[in-house]
């Protein structure tokens, strides 16, 4: 929100904070001012970006979901680059990283992630001519690779960065989409005879359903490698709780440009091995520090928390009827009165801000103001 002008910031926090009745009808007035109209102030700063070097420019483009320079600056890169890999593995992911970043301290939303992930798209698809070209005469397929989002998360940004890198390289890449049940991948993969698997997630929930991936692979006989990614995964969760369920290799790959490497590695006996034993290792030390931690952790014996219960007696406390029944409305009380019992960190979790009220108000990160959020309150209650 840095980057709107302070006019339209002042008429978008109206409408999303509702501090006023006719908070609607401004915006879309001031709306009108730019229809087939562009600024002055809006072409000055389009020259002034469009001045960066061409990696600035990509991750301008990116952060701020603009496409119109897109293939200009994804074709200058190419010919800097010399690759169109280099390009996808260099400027393209680099831009993608700070969107990354953005999101996660909650200075970017959904939609403008998504934005970014359309402009991606383009530059990509703008590049996969150039990719296919260079694929011509090359040796054959390396191996196959079967790559789903896992079922109940709809989000393929990674995924379809790390399907695109992989097909470069020739592998074959079987792409099963998003929501994909277990069933289905694991169908697939034997009936391809896939070399590997890659699981994407975004969300919380998808690292549960990784877990139950990797028991249904040992249940049903899997020696393929199991690899893990999306922005919610880590190493510690991949060792922890993923790979204990799988005897095979599971690694978690942080990053779309270091796929390629480790399936090289693990496509060859000797070096499989040595990877094999080098993530064990590491696994192992993830889960001991884990266990230690928690072993170190004081928990309160059962019979010292029942002790600490809420006593109750029920059947010598006497309940005293109230003095009348049903719904009243009192309309004398302040309603910043009311407001003061009430806890807003849910409300700021909802716009995927991090933070607990009211501490999250004097965040330096954050744009909140407190005139702006008391307006917000004021409004909320009254409506």
């Amino acid at each position: 929100m840095t980057t709107l002008n302070p006019k339209l910031l002042e008429r978008v926090e109206d409408v999303l904070l509702n501090r006023r009745p006719d908070a609607t009808e401004r915006l879309v007035e001031y709306a009108r001012r730019f229809e087939g109209v562009k600024s002055a102030g809006a072409e000055k700063e389009t020259k002034q970006w469009r001045e960066f070097g061409v990696e600035k420019r990509l991750e301008h483009s990116l952060v701020n979901g603009i496409a119109d320079f897109i293939e200009d600056d994804t074709e200058e890169a190419r010919a800097k680059y010399g690759a169109p890999l280099n390009v996808i593995e260099g400027p393209l992911m680099d831009g993608m990283k700070v969107v990354g970043n953005l999101f996660g301290d909650g200075k970017m939303f959904l939609p403008q992630v998504v934005k970014s992930a359309r402009v991606m798209k383009r530059a990509v698809a703008y590049l996969q001519p150039f990719m296919e070209k260079e694929k011509e005469g090359s040796s054959g397929v390396k191996g196959k690779f079967v790559i789903a989002t896992v079922k109940g998360d709809v989000h393929d940004i990674g995924k379809n960065i790390v399907s695109v890198v992989l097909g470069c390289n020739n592998y074959e890449v079987i792409d099963l989409g998003v929501m994909v049940p277990c069933e289905k991948i694991l169908n697939v993969a034997k009936e391809n005879r896939a070399d590997f698997i890659g699981l994407s997630g975004l969300i919380t929930p998808s690292l549960d359903e990784m877990v139950y991936n990797a028991k249904e692979m040992e249940r049903e006989g899997f020696r393929i490698p199991l690899l893990i990614g999306g922005a919610t995964t880590s190493r510690a969760h991949t060792a922890i709780r993923i790979a204990p369920g799988y005897s095979g290799i599971v690694d978690h790959i942080v990053d779309a440009s270091l796929v390629v490497g480790a399936c090289n590695e693990m496509l060859d006996p000797e070096k499989a091995r040595l990877y094999m034993e080098k993530l064990e290792k590491s696994n192992s030390e993830q889960r001991e520090r884990f266990e230690k931690a928690r072993s170190q952790a004081e928990y309160a014996s059962i019979e010292k928390a029942r002790e600490k219960a809420f006593p109750t007696d029920w059947e010598n406390i006497e309940i005293e009827c109230p003095g009348r029944l049903g719904v009243f409305v009192f309309d004398n009380i302040s309603l910043e009165e009311v407001a003061g019992y009430i806890d807003w960190s849910p409300f700021f979790w909802a716009w995927e801000l991090k933070g607990v009220f009211p501490k999250i108000l004097e965040h330096p990160e954050r744009e909140i103001r407190q005139k702006n959020f008391t307006g917000m309150v004021r409004h909320s209650l009254s409506g």
